[in-house]
């Protein structure tokens, strides 16, 4: 199921049709028929590699010594493989270009029941295109891989079909992971190199020379204000503090002292008084 609804099997495993929506939309660019082509292709690359996936892991003998008798998968992973088995399936039928109610719902338009979808000449010929690029895939990994050597080592079948020299430039990626390699991995590691070397060698020197001068800076402001107005400051408190204790040591609660206080300002003022008046 998983094979199929990757190589875009119409009807019955093609999920949401994702395939002939991408293929109509290339097909009607006004640019040109690039972006089409190119559609087609990778449609036909997609079919034929799984299929040859397919092929080399469920079907055939064993090619290496020890796996001949493998294992299920645990529930953690059939089940959700089964869930996308259902949905690849069940959407084809749902959404179907009969009635399209995902893309008009994404528009915000009510669904209709297009019975005519596959009677226009231009929907016909999609689909005939789809329908070859899926067999043609298909059938051509089939042809080439139905008879697997049971030899782990053997060459890839492909292999004699391609050429050697054809078979290593694809083999190598078409060497797109070697100039990836050199013309951006390269570059940027000499760049983040660069980077490292400065960072290691002028900002961090920085950061420690103004974290030093930070730290004498913080030493020689607390010195003065140990020296300036936190002394001043105590000072001046302790002298408070005294006052007050000797005004505290004055009051002595009993009626008779405060009397007499007040009778001594009385005769001061008096003396005062009749000194500088008379």
């Amino acid at each position: 199921v998983g094979m199929m609804a990757l190589s875009g099997f119409p009807f019955l495993f093609s999920g949401f049709w994702s395939k002939e929506a991408i293929l109509h939309t290339a097909q009607h660019w006004h640019g040109g028929y690039g972006p089409f082509i190119l559609a087609v292709l990778a449609a036909m690359l997609t079919a034929f590699y799984m299929t040859r996936q397919a092929l080399m892991v469920f079907f055939g003998e064993p090619r290496k010594p020890g796996v001949e008798h493998p294992h299920e998968s645990p529930n953690r992973m059939i089940i959700p493989l089964f869930v996308l088995a259902a949905f690849a399936i069940l959407l084809s039928v749902i959404s179907t270009p009969f009635w399209p109610w995902f893309e008009e719902w994404i528009h915000g338009e009510v669904a209709h029941f297009h019975g005519d979808a596959f009677s226009h000449p231009s929907a016909l010929i999609l689909l005939g295109i789809s329908l070859a690029i899926v067999f043609l895939g298909v059938g051509s990994a089939w042809m080439i891989y139905r008879n697997l050597s049971n030899d782990s080592t053997a060459d890839d079948p492909m292999k004699s079909k391609l050429g050697s020299g054809l078979w290593s430039f694809l083999e190598k990626a078409m060497c797109f992971d070697a100039l990836y390699e050199k013309f951006v991995i390269a570059p940027l590691a000499q760049l983040a190199s660069a980077f490292d070397r400065m960072d290691r060698k002028i900002f961090v020197p920085l950061m420690a020379a103004g974290e030093s001068i930070s730290k004498a800076f913080g030493r020689l402001t607390g010195a003065a204000d140990e020296l300036g107005p936190n002394l001043i400051f105590d000072e001046a408190t302790h002298g408070i503090k005294y006052n007050a204790r000797a005004a505290s040591r004055a009051q002595t609660g009993r009626p008779q002292g405060y009397l007499r206080a007040i009778g001594l300002g009385m005769t001061v003022l008096f003396i005062l008084y009749f000194s500088f008046i008379a």
